[in-house]
């Protein structure tokens, strides 16, 4: 359980990386 929870946040913050690099384009 903990795991997934794990990689949901770490999803999260790539998703939050991503938009912002495409943002910034």
């Amino acid at each position: 359980m903990l795991r997934m929870r794990v990689k949901l946040i770490f999803y999260d913050q790539l998703d939050i990386i991503s938009a912002i690099g495409s943002s910034s384009l």
